[in-house]
């Protein structure tokens, strides 16, 4: 009687972290930018978005109130530059709204930037 190798080969598990997902998000928002379509304020308001929230995802990792504190400044500046890039003014806030809510839910880090990147992806599916 055989018996069964305690060596069989397992499947491997398809595995990313947050630095990953996060390149993702800027490689596909830049690729995907309509830049000939909306000119260059889309391409900076892309880019302060994307840097948002990788700010805030990456502070999160470290201390929440600190992405909270990134949030707040990003609100600050966008405000600042208000009727310069207003789809980034739009962005911050519900990038404030959100991260207001996750922090005392506490969600993992890998969750938290997926939601905000989800709010990015609205705001600008909503604006364009």
């Amino acid at each position: 009687m055989e018996t069964a190798c305690a060596a069989t080969p397992r499947p491997t598990e398809f595995r990313f972290g947050l630095r990953t997902a996060l390149f993702i998000l800027t490689v596909a928002g830049l690729l995907l930018m309509p830049v000939r379509w909306f000119g260059s304020f889309y391409f900076v308001s892309m880019l302060f978005s994307t840097a948002l929230v990788i700010g805030c995802s990456v502070v999160y990792r470290a201390s929440r109130p600190g992405a909270l504190g990134v949030a707040f400044l990003g609100a600050f500046l966008s405000f600042a530059g208000l009727l310069g890039i207003l789809v980034f003014f739009f962005h911050a806030v519900f990038n404030l709204i959100a991260t207001t809510i996750l922090i005392p839910l506490k969600p993992r880090p890998r969750t938290f930037a997926a939601v905000l990147s989800a709010v990015m992806v609205a705001t600008y599916s909503f604006c364009f």
